[in-house]
């Protein structure tokens, strides 16, 4: 189906309702502005989307991806967004645009002992190093864009930036994703359900499979303020 197809106009239609009738709590917006803004990020290009949904939680999430895997709503693209940061157009689309960053940016949990955070794909870099501070670490990747970009976006980018000489990229620092299907979660820090199975044997990870898998929580490694973190999360050395 294509976006002028009389069919995708009819499916597209059907799914706000199918979504609610799912449970789906988040936000289901069809507003012109609203579009727009979404159609852009920090590239030339623009694209135009038909439907943004604003999940609530990991759960909200769950609940899209069982109707939107679901016939005939599975033939429309489905993309994530973070903070629209990137300069390819990634976060670009039509059909639907899963928004991240409205309501899932929650720092989840933290143990600075053990050097690891699990926070929401749409925690801005800024606001996650701002409630570490206190507990004298940060997350390492340092980007241009920190104040807006977030952290799903980063682990989906492998984001970089200054001090990546140092810290590593976003892959150095990351322990294990969350990603979800509308069979329920997959934790890639646990073993794996029977459902993720064929999954899995069909790709490397999950998270590669594109529109069919979203990032729900990232366990992000993270360094010591003053000093250099050994990848691995070996034990921290005391800086110059």
């Amino acid at each position: 189906m294509t976006a002028e197809d009389p069919a995708f106009r009819q499916t597209l239609s059907r799914l706000p309702a199918a979504l609610k009738d799912a449970g789906f709590r988040g936000g289901i917006e069809r507003d012109s502005a609203l579009r727009a803004a979404m159609s852009t990020d920090n590239s030339v290009y623009r694209i135009l989307p038909d439907l943004i949904l604003a999940p609530m939680d990991a759960a909200d999430v769950v609940t899209a991806m069982s109707v939107l895997e679901t016939p005939p709503f599975d033939a429309i693209p489905l993309t994530a967004r973070g903070g629209g940061t990137g300069t390819n157009g990634q976060s670009l689309n039509r059909g639907v645009i899963l928004d991240m960053r409205r309501h899932m940016h929650r720092l989840i949990a933290v143990d600075p002992e053990g050097q690891w955070a699990d926070v929401e794909p749409g925690i801005v870099l800024d606001d996650l190093n701002a409630q570490l501070r206190p507990h004298g670490v940060f997350f390492a990747p340092e980007t241009s864009t920190s104040t807006r970009c977030v952290v799903g976006g980063m682990v989906s980018t492998d984001a970089s930036g200054k001090g990546s000489r140092i810290y590593g990229k976003t892959s150095d620092n990351l322990l294990g994703v969350e990603i979800a299907r509308g069979q329920g979660l997959l934790d890639s820090l646990a073993p794996a359900p029977d459902w993720a199975q064929p999954m899995l044997a069909a790709a490397e990870t999950a998270a590669r499979a594109g529109r069919d898998a979203f990032m729900l929580a990232v366990f992000a490694a993270m360094a010591a303020l003053g000093g250099i973190a050994a990848l691995g999360l070996d034990e921290v050395q005391s800086g110059p």
